[in-house]
């Protein structure tokens, strides 16, 4: 990682946008993040997400998250607090 200290104002942004549903700027910082923060090009993944079919996508995107990342025990805790939250 380049740039460690635009991580939190970075994801704060996708975070917005996503919210806003500005799909365009979202793109393109998201292009901007991997370019800068994992020196990733994006050519390949552009090329990959437009001939891919979006079953096959998800399925990629999911396994990523499942092996990459602690995402899924992330969405445990959530639903614990939500059920918790609703018995209050």
């Amino acid at each position: 990682m380049k740039r460690i200290r635009e991580i939190e104002p970075i994801l704060t942004v996708i975070y917005a946008l996503n919210h806003l549903g500005d799909n365009e700027k979202l793109a393109l910082v998201t292009e901007y993040a991997l370019h800068e923060l994992c020196d990733s090009n994006t050519n390949m993944l552009k090329l990959v997400v437009h001939v891919s079919k979006k079953e096959n996508l998800i399925k990629d995107t999911n396994r990523l998250l499942n092996e990459e990342t602690k995402f899924n025990n992330f969405i445990k805790l959530k639903e614990e607090l939500n059920k918790k939250e609703k018995k209050l």
